[in-house]
């Protein structure tokens, strides 16, 4: 689910900006260098918030939310670049700070439902899936442009965020059924953790205590497991 909201988001923001030159210029009358300055924006302001986005997120948790939000907002401004006369330095705006949050909240989400052993797989193939998307969007969205027009990308990129929504809306929904594990404040986060290390902690101690124990007989040849245990009750 995660990998799927990944694809759809990333999907209408890269190509977008790949394509949205022409429909700066196209859409509101925007000369080259200014087109290629509102196109920039996502970027820029992604580049200051970002770090400030990722400590708010680790300083609050709930993911799911700012995944939530980041996404609506996402979805608000490709229907104002669509079919509103909205400034579009003001949408551009907009878009980088959806952007900066996703990928602060977005991402980690993964190093929580996979165990850390399988983290570098997770991560690689959900790279390569989003790879994978983004060539084939790309792709068809300049299809779209040539055949029927920037109006009619606008409304593919939106049904893309619309699949992220709607995956996100289910994740929230299966999350909550469970341990809540991925909406869970930072403070309610570090309690569970703690808890998960102490249960651990808990299972170990047994498997500990027959390993001291054979290091022992292994040690003394004469002493068996039977006699030890034995003079532990002793004692």
């Amino acid at each position: 689910m995660v990998v799927i909201i990944i694809v759809a988001y990333y999907a209408s923001i890269f190509p977008f900006v790949s394509l949205a030159k022409k429909l700066f210029m196209t859409r509101f009358n925007l000369t080259s260098d200014e087109a290629n300055a509102v196109n920039s924006i996502v970027y820029t302001i992604s580049a200051v918030l970002s770090p400030i986005m990722g400590l708010i997120v680790d300083k609050t948790g709930r993911n799911l939310f700012w995944v939530f939000s980041s996404l609506l907002l996402s979805l608000l401004c490709h229907y104002m670049i669509g079919l509103t006369m909205v400034n579009p330095h003001i949408t551009m705006v907009m878009m980088g700070v959806a952007y900066s949050m996703i990928a602060s909240a977005l991402w980690p989400l993964i190093a929580l439902v996979i165990p850390e052993y399988q983290l570098g797989t997770a991560y690689g193939i959900a790279q390569a899936v989003e790879n994978l998307g983004l060539a084939l969007v790309t792709a068809l969205g300049g299809k779209i442009v040539d055949l029927y027009g920037y109006l009619v990308l606008e409304g593919f990129f939106m049904s893309n965020l619309g699949v992220a929504v709607t995956c996100i809306i289910c994740l929230w929904i299966y999350d909550n059924g469970r341990l809540g594990l991925l909406n869970m404040t930072a403070g309610q986060r570090s309690i569970h953790d703690a808890n998960k290390l102490a249960a651990e902690s808990i299972e170990r101690e047994p498997m500990l205590q027959d390993s001291d124990t054979e290091a022992v007989v292994s040690e003394h040849p004469g002493f068996s497991t039977h006699s030890i245990n034995s003079r532990e009750e002793d004692r």
